[in-house]
Order: structure tokens, then sequence, then C-alpha cells
């Protein structure tokens, strides 16, 4: 039973704010998801690009412009089997894969992504696999032209550390914005992880606005760190680590 009911439109995402009288042990009672603990809808592993170096300490990664990485980033139109509409973010692990959350398709009957409203729209082909409890979902979209595909970064993040948020804030397709790392978070959204490693959520004061939801977050080198989540703006928003696409994709969560 979900513990949260959401409504979805476009453009348009209703936040719950915090209170206390909800003590689930989740951030499902904080924003716009409803965490079911569902499993993979597919067994088998998909191509994920991913730097294997060590980004910091030997330098020896090609390093991706914050403006290039737009090329690898989405919109994600869906219209759900009640009718409606929800737009969200996504962007490229494979020629053919593409990453959003998992609230931004739930209810999914059909859909495109697009660049912005000026380029092609290609249309999803299925939703390949689903993590609900961690909001991750990966889609099979096999028309991309010229897929640039945004590589996952092997490097934890620290405290302090700048990164970048790509999207569709409010419907403005292509919009980049920029933050820290301001703390590493428990499952409930409260309690304080020693290091990125150990988080559940990444919290940060990086714009996530609607739509936001499933666009990338990138470190200095244009490397896919996290996936926007959501929150509450005024520098209090959430991120998921990139480590759950792999725990995904893996099929091991």
């Amino acid at each position: 039973m979900r513990r949260v009911i959401y409504i979805l439109s476009l453009f348009v995402v209703s936040c719950e704010m915090p209170n206390g009288n909800n003590q689930s042990g989740d951030m499902s009672h904080w924003l716009d998801i409803g965490y079911n603990g569902g499993d993979s809808t597919n067994g088998n592993r998909t191509g994920i690009t991913r730097d294997d170096s060590s980004e910091q300490e030997t330098g020896i990664s090609e390093a991706i412009s914050i403006g290039d990485a737009l090329k690898g980033t989405y919109s994600v139109i869906i219209r759900t089997e009640n009718g409606g509409d929800v737009i969200g973010s996504g962007f490229l692990i494979a020629p053919d894969l593409l990453v959003t959350n998992f609230h931004v398709v739930e209810g999914f009957s059909f859909g495109f992504v697009r660049q912005n409203d000026k380029s092609p729209r290609y249309n999803i082909d299925e939703i390949l696999k689903v993590d609900a409890v961690n909001d991750v979902a990966i889609l099979r979209v096999k028309s991309i032209q010229d897929p640039f595909v945004l590589p996952l970064s092997s490097y934890m993040p620290k405290l302090g550390d700048r990164i970048y948020a790509l999207g569709c804030p409010k419907g403005l397709e292509g919009t980049m914005s920029s933050g820290i790392i301001s703390q590493f978070r428990e499952r409930d959204g409260r309690g304080i992880c020693r290091d990125a490693e150990s988080a559940i959520y990444y919290q940060t004061d990086v714009q996530i606005n609607h739509g936001s939801s499933g666009g990338p977050i990138l470190n200095e080198k244009g490397y896919v760190i996290a996936i926007a989540l959501g929150g509450f703006g005024d520098g209090l928003n959430f991120l998921v680590p990139a480590r759950f696409i792999d725990v995904l994709n893996k099929g091991t969560f």
C-alpha cells in the first residue's frame, strides 16, 4: 500500500512539507514520491558507461564541459494510465538507455523524450527496470540520433564539492544551475551519514524545481554523481546517489 498519494500534472508536482505527524522511515512524507519497494522489471544487465579510473587522484579521465553534457540530457514527457501528463528530466547512460526517477514514469502509458522544443521527439520504447525504493528507472529509447552518453563517476563526492544540475525545471528545457553537496543523509532524510558511500541521499543547495526530477547531477569534470530528486527549494534539496543506477543495473538491490 502506498504511503503517500501524490498528484502529478504537466509542469506541476505537489510536494508535502515535513511535519511532526508522519513517522514513516523514509522521505516519502517529505517529497512528491511514494516508495513501495518495487523490484526490477528486467533481469538483464544493461551497458553503462562508467569512468573506472580515480578521477581525483590520477587526473587521467577526460573532462566533459558542463555545457556539452546538455547534449545527453532530456525532458521526459509522460502520459499516465489515468490520462495525466507528467514532465521530468533524464539523461543517457548508454546510446539507447535513459535514466530518470521512478516517480516520473510511474503509471506510464506512453511518452517521449526530447532535448528542447526545437529538437526531435523520441518515443519511449519500454520501462526497462525500476527501483521504487530508491526512485530510479531505466528507460529504453532506441531511436535517439547522435546519442551523447554521460559517464557515471567512480569518485564519491565530499562535503562542499561543487556540483551542477541539468534538466527541465518548471518546463524550462536545457537549464543548468550549480551548488554544493551540503550533507549526506540517511533514509529518513534527517540522520547524517559519515560519507557519500553510506548515504541514501545527498543534500544540496543546488536548485531543484518541478520538472527537475530525474536530471543528472554532475561534478566539475562533467561526470554524473547523482540524480535530481526533489525538496523544498530555498537551498534544501535532495539527490539520489548515482551508485543506485549500478545497483539497479545489476539487479542486486
